[in-house]
């Protein structure tokens, strides 16, 4: 077994890897793949592939250039499926970036977006088929055709299948695909990280779940159906029991950036990287750091705060010069009202610790910019309207900043933390 070997890529010609997987009708055969140098400037045809790595600790074997290369299961699992459609050209991140040079994975984190935003197709690959799958994907297909605002369903195509959406009587039989469904949400694809610009950009999204595959499109209708749908819906009988759905509130975020992003005439319209960081919080990355850098390509203002991602650096290093750059630029401290779950004892109090799930977020950076007055007073309009970038002492560990006595706190308590 021998490492991948990845040459140089010329960066004057805008070089990225491409694999070329040949088609196989034998499930069974092994994989076999090339992996090619083109310049992003004039790349042929090509795919993106947007999955989970998976556990790292369980590998397959395929083969690249002639030589055996180890994968994730996960991975292994997606290219076996996609071979079936013949011989298709992909860029996959595990494969196509020398993982093992830092300094190259910095400069294509900062190229990612330009990589789906110029692949014919972005493939979304949830896993296997596994607990029902085909159920879910059947049911959200049904769902994604519904009048959100009249609850009805058009029975113009399938009218069949559809029909016992209005028939409460059989509605049981929908109890297997209301189960199917909730485990779908489930699945780590929605909470990584990675994802939410990967399908940001992508001008096209096809969600694979083993062989079946559904657009994103539908994907996202549906999801954001169940919640608003209500009892006066004739198609609630079939959506209940899914009002808390955890699973729902990654794939709302991530349409919603993708329509930000789709929808923006340029960079500047683009969201800035607090608002980004706030609505991903809850996303995960196995590594630390990329909680931050996984979402650079998406925000107007990143390259300015976070210039090149650095993999050198801790993930504690990371957070905090991401915070003391936003309080720089923005002029003012809200950041540190952040609240963190847990006290981490390598990162200073004011910084958040953007790797973990924050205890509060500020709720003017998801609604907008405007901020309201609660004083009422002169002395409060007068300290909100200034500027407040305070001091950076002992290398920028330490924050100093002023303010004024707002009031005398009389007594504590104790915080639910589950409470949301």
């Amino acid at each position: 077994m021998i490492a991948l070997k990845h040459y140089p890529l010329d960066m004057l010609r805008n070089e990225i890897r491409l694999i070329t997987i040949s088609g196989a009708d034998n499930r069974s055969k092994s994989i076999s793949c090339e992996l090619e140098h083109v310049s992003l400037d004039e790349p042929p045809p090509y795919k993106a592939l947007s999955y989970c790595w998976g556990n790292p600790h369980i590998k397959r074997i395929i083969q690249v250039n002639g030589h055996d290369v180890q994968v994730t299961e996960n991975l292994e699992a997606a290219l076996r499926e996609l071979r079936c459609q013949g011989p298709i050209c992909l860029w996959v991140d595990a494969l196509c970036i020398n993982q093992a040079d830092f300094e190259e994975r910095g400069r294509q984190v900062l190229r990612m977006g330009a990589i789906y935003a110029n692949a014919s197709e972005t493939i979304a690959w949830l896993g296997s088929e596994a607990d029902n799958s085909r159920l879910a994907l059947d049911l959200i297909h049904i769902l994604s055709r519904a009048n959100v605002d009249g609850g009805d369903v058009d029975l113009s195509d399938n009218e069949e299948a559809m029909r016992p959406l209005y028939q409460p009587s059989v509605h049981g039989k929908f109890g297997d695909h209301r189960a199917a469904l909730q485990l779908l949400y489930d699945r780590p694809y929605w909470r990584r990280i990675w994802i939410i610009q990967e399908i940001a950009f992508a001008p096209n999204v096809l969600i694979c779940c083993g062989s079946q595959q559904e657009s994103w499109e539908n994907i996202a209708k549906a999801t954001i159906m169940i919640p608003t749908a209500g009892g006066r819906s004739r198609i609630s009988v079939v959506i209940r029991n899914f009002r808390n759905t955890a699973g729902m509130g990654p794939i709302i975020t991530i349409n919603t950036l993708r329509g930000l992003t789709q929808e923006a005439e340029g960079r500047h319209q683009y969201r800035s990287l607090l608002n980004v960081l706030t609505r991903s919080n809850n996303a995960l990355a196995t590594i630390p750091s990329d909680k931050i850098y996984g979402i650079l390509a998406i925000t107007k203002d990143a390259y300015n705060l976070v210039p090149a991602p650095d993999y050198k650096l801790s993930a504690e290093e990371v957070c905090r010069m991401t915070t003391k750059a936003i309080i720089r630029a923005s002029q003012d401290l809200d950041i540190i009202c952040y609240g963190r779950t847990q006290l981490c004892s390598n990162l200073p109090s004011w910084v958040p610790d953007w790797t973990k799930e924050l205890l509060s977020t500020m709720i003017w950076d998801i609604a907008g910019d405007d901020l309201f007055n609660a004083t009422g007073s002169s002395v409060g309009t007068e300290y909100i309207r200034t500027q407040h970038i305070g001091n950076f002492l002992n290398d920028g560990l330490v924050l100093e900043a002023q303010g004024f006595v707002f009031d005398v706190i009389n007594g504590l308590s104790a915080v639910e933390l589950s409470f949301k």
